[in-house]
C-alpha cells in the first residue's frame, strides 16, 4: 500500500511539474506581437530592435494584432496602419500562418511558435515573408 501511495505522489509530482512553465504555444490572439527584425530579400538587416537616430536602419515601431478572423498591422513611427484576414492552422504546435492584406493587396505567408533560448527561456515569435521582406515578430501575452 505504500509502495502504491509513493508511486501515485510521483506520478503526481511530475504531472505538476511538467503543467508549470508549459511553453505551450497560445492562439495568436493571446499575442501583442512586437517586430523585433526586418530583412531585404537579400538577406541584409534593415531593422533591428529599437532603431537609433543616428542609425541607417530604417524607422520602424511595427505591432501586430489579431482578432477573430482579421488582423492589423501598425506602424507607430510613421503612423501607418493596414488590415486584412488571416488564417492559422496549426501544425505540431507551430501555426502555418497567410495573411491577406486589404491594400495592398497581397498575401504574406510565415509560420509561428516558440522559440527557447539556453536560460530556458520561452518565447513566442512569428516569421512573415513579403515580396521584399522577411518580419521576425516576438509575442508578448496580453492582458485580459
Amino acid at each position: 500500500m505504500r509502495k502504491i501511495a509513493l508511486v501515485m505522489a510521483v506520478l503526481l509530482l511530475c504531472m505538476g511539474l511538467c503543467s508549470c512553465g508549459s511553453s505551450e504555444l497560445k492562439p495568436v490572439t493571446s499575442y501583442t506581437w512586437v517586430l523585433e527584425t526586418a530583412t531585404h530579400k537579400d538577406g541584409s538587416t534593415v531593422f533591428s530592435g529599437p532603431a537609433l537616430e543616428d542609425s541607417d536602419l530604417i524607422k520602424l515601431d511595427l505591432f501586430l494584432y489579431f482578432e477573430e478572423e482579421t488582423f492589423r498591422l501598425e506602424d507607430r513611427a510613421n503612423e501607418k496602419e493596414w488590415t486584412g484576414t488571416y488564417s492559422a492552422e496549426m501544425i505540431d504546435n507551430t501555426y502555418k500562418m497567410e495573411l491577406v492584406m486589404d491594400d495592398p493587396a497581397q498575401t504574406i505567408t510565415g509560420v509561428c511558435g516558440m522559440r527557447t533560448e539556453t536560460n530556458g527561456k520561452s518565447t513566442a515569435t512569428m516569421t512573415l515573408t513579403t515580396t521584399n521582406f522577411t518580419l521576425l515578430f516576438d509575442g508578448i501575452k496580453k492582458i485580459i
